[in-house]
């Protein structure tokens, strides 16, 4: 039988490929998400899978998607709404109250602007949030 870390191993691998069938493998990335493990503290909810299947879909790769989701994570460990004292909003922590007054949809689009605006691609912003703390 195979682990569900084989499984997202080996969906990694076809996915860095350049696979014809990206979407179906997003869905099964996202079925094996949702799917608890005995070393695993808890179950993501329905919200959470959602929000990372959508952070998938404006991923350049699977790569990137990991870079951007380890940001989202660092950050607002995928709460939404999430707020942390001061002026740090949504999933992202954004200094713009107008960004936490968005959908969770809305504030994966805008996170994804903002990175490739300011730092290309979420590998590199990652990098720059591991340096500084932030990004």
């Amino acid at each position: 039988m195979m682990t569900n870390t084989n499984r997202l191993a080996s969906l990694k691998l076809y996915l860095t490929h350049g696979a014809i069938f990206r979407v179906a493998a997003l869905s099964l990335i996202v079925v094996i998400l949702s799917i608890s493990t005995a070393g695993q503290a808890e179950a993501l909810t329905k919200q959470q899978v959602q929000m990372k299947y959508h952070l998938m879909l404006l991923s350049n790769d699977y790569p990137e998607y990991q870079c951007l989701e380890t940001i989202i994570q660092l950050e607002s460990s995928w709460t939404y709404p999430s707020k942390r004292t001061g002026s740090h909003y949504g999933l992202a922590q954004m200094r713009s109250e107008w960004y936490g007054s968005l959908s969770w949809q809305q504030q994966l689009n805008y996170f994804r602007k903002y990175v490739n605006h300011r730092y290309t691609d979420g590998c590199n912003a990652l990098q720059f949030h591991k340096r500084n703390g932030w990004f």
